[in-house]
């Protein structure tokens, strides 16, 4: 009713009034004085009901307005819907206050849906942080019949980040503390070496290599092979797997065995060959899980060093027998092992035939 009778009640009356003034004939006369144009218009009955008419119809423009319409306040959620593996926010769902005026019997039926501002990577505008203002105003949708009289707030600001990947070295903490005795570490290996780590851009610049979660060895360890599945200690907004951390524990018995030794000899540019020695039989000293080793590589290697022996000592040496004593020097020895500290061999020269 509010609707059908405010559009078209004061012109009307407007429109009766102007028409009945013209068909009387009965214009203002010009250069009046202001009591004379009150006393003219209010001894012009066509003016009194002018005034009373009008009067009337703003009363009831705004008794009908208050009886149809009604203003209230309505609180909806915005959020983010990020369509971008990309971008990253620290925003959360926000509430709008609004404050909206229409039909009481629109309001019934009215339902709001919450905002929803889809974000892709060209709200970054080509940065890496970047502030955007979102209008709220823009993105709510009511019906035609509604009108809004006040959004709190208008303006929402979120902070967009640029989510990036990178690759970085992977360094195990290891705390060893009161093995047992005679145990030891052998190897520590884990995997992957390098990890992946996805985050901010402006974070990930930081970061050069990673730390694993501390990994304790105490009394309580056994001998053996371990599986320790850590996780790299890296800031709260980067992403990343966990590592698998293999540690091998040996006891460290300390023995003496024989092993076979590759011999390598640096001969002299001279006229005379020396006799091959491929191989010969050393006693070593150290922990059995080294000496082990040795023996099942077959990779220790050994020289004697004869590039100091010039034409006049070679003379020298064939002239005494051909032979000399030279001392051998390993490649490549575990620093736990132990070699015989004067080691030598005999060295013979043979004539070119």
């Amino acid at each position: 009713m509010n609707f059908l009778l405010r559009p078209p009640l004061v012109p009307w009356i407007g429109y009766q009034v102007t028409k009945n003034m013209v068909e009387t004939g009965k214009y203002f006369k010009p250069r009046r004085s202001l009591s004379q144009f009150l006393s003219e218009v209010w001894e012009n009955s066509q003016w009194r009901n002018f005034f009373f008419a009008f009067g009337i119809s703003i009363v009831l423009y705004f008794y009908l307005d208050g009886l149809v319409t009604e203003t209230r306040e309505k609180v909806i959620s915005f959020q983010l819907i990020i369509e971008d593996v990309h971008i990253q926010t620290n925003f959360q769902k926000q509430p709008i206050q609004l404050r909206i005026k229409g039909a009481k019997e629109a309001f019934n039926r009215l339902e709001i849906q919450p905002i929803l501002k889809k974000i892709t990577t060209a709200d970054l505008e080509g940065k890496i942080v970047h502030q955007k203002k979102i209008s709220i105003a823009e993105l709510l949708k009511l019906p035609n019949d509604f009108q809004i009289l006040n959004i709190s707030p208008e303006i929402i600001t979120v902070e967009l980040i640029k989510i990036d990947t990178q690759m970085a070295k992977v360094i195990v903490d290891l705390d060893v503390i009161n093995l047992k005795t005679n145990y030891k570490v052998m190897e520590v290996t884990h995997n992957p070496p390098f990890i992946k780590l996805t985050g901010p851009s402006i974070e990930l610049e930081k970061i050069k290599t990673v730390q694993t979660e501390k990994i304790v060895l105490d009394e309580n360890i056994h001998l053996g092979q371990h599986s320790f599945i850590v996780q790299p200690i890296v800031p709260k907004n980067i992403q990343c797997n966990t590592v698998e951390v293999k540690i091998n524990i040996v006891e460290e018995i300390t023995k003496i065995c024989q092993v076979e030794v590759a011999l390598l000899i640096l001969p002299p540019g001279l006229k005379h060959a020396i006799k091959k020695i491929d191989l010969i039989e050393v006693q070593l000293k150290g922990p059995d899980y080294l000496l082990r080793a040795i023996r099942e590589d077959q990779k220790l290697k050994a020289y004697v060093d004869l590039t100091d022996i010039n034409e006049e000592y070679e003379s020298q040496i064939l002239a005494s027998g051909g032979a000399i004593k030279k001392r051998v020097k390993f490649l490549d020895l575990p620093e736990n092992i132990t070699k015989p500290s004067d080691l030598e061999i005999n060295v013979e020269f043979l004539p070119f035939k």
